[in-house]
């Protein structure tokens, strides 16, 4: 946690017990409750406490109110243990396990992997995966590190290398969850890298980066957006948005409940290489079968969802990229590896331009879902558009400085 611990006094409100630490030469209190805002190392304060006393140390509502900046500088500036890397599966890359607040279900962490850049330059980038996934695209990493890009991607909350035995994977009931590991993720990476920093998201991942880099904590540490087949709307008719929406109502009062329509193999199919594709993934972290999909997990999407399509304001430049087309389908066809199987590129064409003032959307001839996992020549383009694209960002920037 960082800091001298010279006291902890606990206090019990009407709310869950809450601890505080005192210092005595800088008058100040940190707060943890998992119920309450987090900071980016993990930590939560109270905005006006109940009125409360110990022996030990007594607080009104005015000595509160007078602290607040107080605490706040103090919780954001107090020092955290550095992150400790270990080799990954992943050849040329290494992981870190960041530790989170207990959530509902208990407790949760998330996972961090890098790779350095060949030649650093002090730009990185922030991957953030989709559902039913986990970093694995180990040529995404060296393509951005080749380009003097130190990598980073995050395996959120119970997914991936960060699901735990008590944890239902891949599900959760607001998406702004998983803006703490963001932000913690964020301070790792600003604590090795001063340079322009990209965050990459694909499908869900997109659609919870859009939204992070609309409101999150540290939305101004991010200097450009890059969104692979961003999870913008349900790929549904209009009878399947009705019972989906009522279902996303059930998510709030039984957010367990599982769903009766489930993932498709099929997508799955069209990438591994034990089926139709080239790739080598964790059958236990992105099972061909897809995991269950929970009502609180839909409600939570579609929450996300109904927040960026009445339009952010992003304030960084936005590059979209998509597939041509969109393809649907209950038996196998090869049209499967030359067009996006999961979502409507359509919903990204409509919304993408509300995301913020500098926004550019490219459509990808023959692209995937994930863009990054299509056939050779089709994904050198998606690099040749990506980093054509950061080069004449990160060029501009050097120019207006």
């Amino acid at each position: 946690m960082g800091g001298t611990r010279l006291g902890i006094v606990e206090r019990r409100l009407r709310s869950p017990t809450i601890f505080c630490r005192a210092r005595r030469r800088k008058t100040s209190v940190v707060v943890w409750d998992s119920g309450l805002r987090p900071f980016p190392d993990g930590r939560f304060f109270i905005p006006m406490p109940l009125p409360c006393s110990t022996r030990t140390w007594r607080i009104d509502f005015l000595c509160w109110t007078l602290l607040r900046r107080r605490i706040t500088m103090c919780v954001m500036n107090t020092p955290t243990l550095a992150p400790i890397w270990a080799p990954d599966p992943l050849a040329g890359c290494e992981a870190t396990t960041i530790a989170l607040p207990s959530a509902y279900d208990g407790p949760c962490v998330a996972t961090l992997v890098r790779r350095r850049a060949a030649q650093p330059t002090g730009r990185a980038v922030l991957y953030l995966h989709g559902f039913v996934d986990y970093f694995f695209q180990a040529h995404l990493a060296a393509a951005y590190a080749e380009q003097g890009y130190a990598f980073y991607a995050l395996d959120l909350r119970r997914y991936g290398r960060s699901i735990r035995p008590h944890q239902l994977p891949n599900t959760c009931r607001d998406l702004r969850e998983y803006y703490a590991e963001i932000d913690r993720a964020i301070t790792i990476i600003r604590a090795e890298h001063d340079g322009l920093l990209v965050l990459n998201g694909h499908s869900t991942g997109g659609l919870t980066g859009a939204l992070y880099a609309h409101e999150g904590a540290q939305r101004d540490e991010i200097g450009a957006l890059f969104l692979n087949s961003p999870f913008f709307d349900l790929n549904a008719d209009a009878a399947l948005r009705v019972v989906g929406d009522v279902m996303a109502q059930v998510g709030a009062l039984a957010p367990n409940v599982t769903l009766p329509n489930q993932i498709s193999p099929l997508y799955a199919q069209s990438v591994h290489q034990d089926y139709h594709g080239e790739w080598a993934f964790d059958p236990r972290w992105k099972p061909i079968e897809g995991f269950p999909t929970y009502a609180g997990w839909l409600r939570a999407i579609r929450q996300g969802q109904r927040r960026l399509q009445a339009g952010l304001a992003v304030a960084c430049p936005v590059l979209l990229m998509h597939s041509a087309c969109s393809y649907t389908g209950t038996v196998w066809s090869d049209d499967f590896t030359r067009a996006d199987c999961v979502l409507n590129v359509e919903h990204m064409r409509q919304s993408g331009p509300g995301i913020g003032r500098d926004v550019t959307l490219i459509a990808i001839e023959n692209g995937l879902h994930d863009l990054v996992l299509s056939a050779p020549p089709v994904r050198e383009r998606v690099f040749t558009e990506l980093f054509t694209w950061l080069k004449k960002l990160y060029l501009g920037i050097q120019h207006a400085y």
